[in-house]
């Protein structure tokens, strides 16, 4: 294999990723963020260079921007993917690799639903798992597939060299049978063995605010407690003026939601998240906190934008945006976001948003909203409201406010 190039190459950004029978074309998602990391990770890379050697359908496991499918496009292959925007990056870099065989086509499902077998029936004859930069993910990985499939499949579990501690090599060795752990390569390394009989993980109960129940699934964002930044937007959030749709944007395990939903008797709560794992977790915390929640909605969103939510059909959203994509920090994803929140909030709605102290986001925001306030602010956290979505202009304000949509 030749060295995979970290160089964008061409006007679209593209990074290289060279196997021996395909020279792959990858972007990464959001477009807009650093040009100079590559859209593959060397566990990933080491994980292709080992498809030839496995008979059989494949089970592939890991999120990022179509690597792994894209590389074994002509096999037999199912994906196991958490976020939404991995769906979205392989139809976007398929399209940049036109030749790449397009059948059989790779069946994409989350790892609340790990596949026992092929659509067809036929027994996977290997796991390709490329690590997530979570560990407690990866585990909880490795028990969902060792509960899916047969004891014996064979596996290999790939990372960046410098991801796994020592520590962090033992416990996945202890996890699998015949376990080989290789030498880093290209900043790559590989462990193979063969499946254990393994348990499905279950997601943590966590205290929230308010006397709320929260549950939270590793890999989701503050996993197994209250971050710092939703706790200091909680006591801002409104209860006047009423809101009758009310948007959890990247909701994670729907902590802001819930509790806007608490101060708004007869909303309906739409909860939005790249993470399917994230969707499951809100869910669930609906579910746990039903009495107090009585007479008031539920919608649960997996997609990585607001394509399917009309225009001015919000009135209150509540979002605590991520600074990180894959492993980078970057401002696209919350511009995105604004961008989604100009169009759907109502003229008379507002957006409560909580971010990182040094993060530029009010003045990002006076780029989609007219009247943009900072709450709070200190070293760690800004609290900002914004209000008047620009796309819309002050003719519109005061237009009648569409009905709500019943999840």
């Amino acid at each position: 294999m030749t060295e995979p190039l970290a160089e964008p190459e061409g006007e679209d950004g593209a990074s290289v990723l060279a196997l021996p029978w395909a020279r792959l074309r990858l972007q990464r998602w959001p477009r807009g963020g650093p040009t100079s990391l590559r859209a593959f990770g060397h566990g990933e890379a080491a994980l292709l260079l080992r498809v030839p050697a496995r008979s059989g359908p494949l089970l592939l496991c890991g999120d990022g921007f179509g690597a792994l499918p894209l590389g074994s496009a002509g096999r037999t292959r199912s994906l196991i993917a958490d976020r939404a925007t991995t769906r979205l990056c392989m139809t976007a870099n398929a399209a940049l690799n036109p030749t790449l065989p397009t059948e059989p086509p790779c069946v994409v499902t989350t790892p609340l639903n790990v596949p026992t077998t092929t659509a067809t029936g036929e027994p996977f004859g290997g796991v390709l798992l490329s690590w997530p930069r979570s560990h407690d993910l990866g585990f909880d990985q490795l028990r969902r597939v060792g509960a899916a499939l047969p004891p014996g499949t064979p596996v290999e579990v790939a990372s960046r060299a410098e991801d796994w501690s020592a520590s962090v090599i033992r416990r996945i060795c202890a996890s699998l049978d015949s376990a080989i752990v290789h030498r880093a390569e290209r900043r790559g390394r590989r462990i193979e063995g063969r499946l254990r009989t393994a348990t499905p993980p279950t997601p943590l109960r966590v205290a929230g605010p308010d006397g709320l129940t929260l549950w939270s699934w590793a890999g989701v964002f503050a996993h197994g407690h209250l971050d710092a930044g939703t706790a200091r937007l909680v006591p801002n959030l409104p209860t006047r003026p009423p809101a009758r749709h009310i948007l959890d944007l990247g909701c994670g395990n729907g902590a802001l939601g819930l509790v806007a939903a608490l101060r708004q008797p007869g909303a309906t709560v739409t909860f939005c998240d790249d993470s399917a794992l994230a969707i499951d977790a809100a869910r669930r915390g609906w579910a746990a906190n039903a009495e107090r929640l009585a007479g008031r909605s539920a919608a649960f969103l997996h997609a990585c934008d607001l394509s399917t939510v009309a225009d001015q059909s919000i009135d209150l959203v509540v979002c605590n945006p991520p600074a990180h994509v894959a492993g980078a920090e970057t401002r696209a994803a919350a511009a995105a976001m604004f961008a989604d929140v100009e169009r759907v909030l109502h003229p008379d709605g507002a957006l409560w948003l909580v971010a990182n102290g040094h993060l530029d986001y009010p003045e990002r925001l006076r780029q989609h909203f007219a009247r943009v306030v900072v709450v709070q602010a200190d070293a760690r956290f800004v609290v900002v409201r914004a209000q008047g979505p620009r796309q819309y202009g002050v003719r519109n304000r005061g237009a009648r406010r569409p009905a709500p949509e019943e999840g």
